[in-house]
């Protein structure tokens, strides 16, 4: 809302008239005459609001004895907005983790980004960015599971992030058991084992010695 936009119209034959056209009005909304066309030449749309946005095309336009419209290839959908919308974030192909399988977590929005970030919900200094919104995510050992959300920014307000995207949780399948656990789980009954050790050596020394003493 309120931004100014140029819709930028390409085409292979240059010094020919432009018309820039929306849809559902019969009538061009701008012309840019023979000598405006270089070949990639822009339409400005000034202070964009809600009238503004639709479905936009251009056209080449001839002005000898009758206007001929010729056909256009493509379209561009224009949205205005109050506030930068929500991306979505999935899972590819699972947001359930395999053993040393990687997932591409993908975050999309409708409209043109500047760029993309990934936070980490149970790391507070983790932030990953991307141009295309795709983030790989390698399950080592289990350390990749965890709640993630993403958030976007657009060049025309490139210090402004969209609000984050509805968390995704990555998580290993039931009943799987990582590396890290088993040590630790054998690590913990290691040490269980050594500390009753120790414990027994200490009560067999002090009978030892009691022993000793009535002797």
């Amino acid at each position: 809302m309120g931004q100014n936009v140029s819709l930028r119209c390409g085409g292979l034959m240059d010094g020919v008239g432009l018309a820039l056209y929306k849809k559902g009005e019969e009538k061009p909304l701008q012309f840019l005459d023979a000598s405006s066309n270089t070949g990639n030449s822009s339409f400005l749309l000034k202070n964009v609001t809600y009238r503004d946005a639709g479905i936009y095309s251009c056209h080449y336009y001839l002005t000898w004895k009758t206007s001929i419209k010729m056909a256009t290839y493509n379209t561009v959908e224009l949205m205005v907005v109050d506030k930068l919308p929500k991306p979505s974030l999935s899972a590819w192909p699972s947001s359930v983790f395999k053993v040393g399988k990687t997932i591409t977590l993908q975050c999309r929005v409708s409209h043109p980004v500047l760029e993309f970030s990934l936070e980490w919900e149970e790391r507070t200094t983790f932030q990953k960015f991307s141009v295309d919104g795709d983030f790989l995510v390698t399950n080592i050992e289990g350390q990749g599971t965890g709640t993630y959300s993403c958030s976007y920014r657009i060049e025309a307000h490139p210090n402004i992030w969209s609000h984050r995207s509805e968390h995704l949780k990555l998580k290993r399948p039931a009943g799987f058991l990582t590396w890290n656990s088993i040590l630790n789980d054998a690590l913990r009954v290691s040490l269980t084992m050594q500390l009753v050790s120790l414990l027994l050596l200490v009560v067999w020394i002090r009978w030892k010695c009691r022993r000793l003493r009535l002797r």
